[in-house]
């Protein structure tokens, strides 16, 4: 009898196995980046892709690089980025791929990928609500979608928290601001967002999303406007950050 029990278990296993190559041979695990095959389906990239860039180790640091950049200037508790961002770079051929040539999916991928890695932290724990900055509804219209809100919500999923993408508004659309410094930036962000029902955040933790940080111009007018509504803390997390 314990005989068959083994070999029942043992038969399983095996169906499970070959079940799972058969899925893989089918539906193989692919990067989202170049579309070669990932060795697992834990992971997003290909081995080449991720010699790129590997996640950072900012959300294991309550005052790290990215919230230096609000230091003085609005009060955070803690913020993150998943890379860092470098020409030609993992997080340069990311965004170029989700911002210019349609690949929501990928902003999707990451949001899991980077919720997970959030989940064993206890700031981000704690997280009641995720809110994304808001595209001006034209570029959004353009683009097809909001990467920070698709972003945003795979991480909502993974912190068992709720997404909230209409408490702030874009009231204009800004020029880009590539090529400005963080004064030009700061200026060009002033009044741009508009916080709507204040009650829905009121001592709410906030955990803050968009796809890159540079001067943090835009983080910091989302952030000014969301603390007038008197959340319980305020997180940051991006895609990627610069250097």
């Amino acid at each position: 009898m314990m005989h068959f029990f083994r070999s029942s278990s043992e038969i399983r296993r095996k169906l499970v196995y070959a079940g799972e190559a058969l899925l893989e041979l089918f539906y193989p695990n692919l990067c989202m980046v170049c579309g070669a095959r990932s060795h697992s389906k834990e992971e997003i990239f290909c081995f080449k892709c991720q010699a790129l860039s590997s996640p950072t180790s900012l959300h294991l640091h309550p005052e790290n690089e990215f919230t230096g950049h609000f230091k003085g200037r609005v009060n955070i508790l803690t913020g993150a980025s998943l890379y860092y961002y470098v020409p030609d770079g993992l997080a340069h051929k990311i965004l170029e791929l989700i911002k210019y040539r349609n690949k929501p999916e990928l902003a999707e991928g990451l949001g899991q990928y980077y919720g997970k890695i959030l989940s064993d932290v206890p700031s981000y724990r704690e997280i009641d609500l995720v809110i994304p900055v808001p595209l001006h509804p034209k570029r959004e219209l353009l683009r097809g979608y909001n990467q920070s809100l698709l972003f945003g919500r795979a991480i909502a999923k993974e912190l068992n928290a709720e997404i909230l993408h209409n408490v702030l508004i874009r009231s204009s659309n800004t020029n880009t601001q590539t090529e400005m410094d963080r004064f030009r930036r700061n200026e060009n962000m002033r009044n741009v967002f508009r916080l709507i029902n204040p009650d829905s955040i009121h001592q709410k933790n906030i955990l803050l999303v968009d796809d890159v940080l540079t001067t943090g111009a835009t983080l910091e007018s989302c952030a000014i406007e969301l603390l007038k509504g008197s959340p319980k803390s305020i997180c940051m997390a991006t895609i990627a950050m610069g250097r």
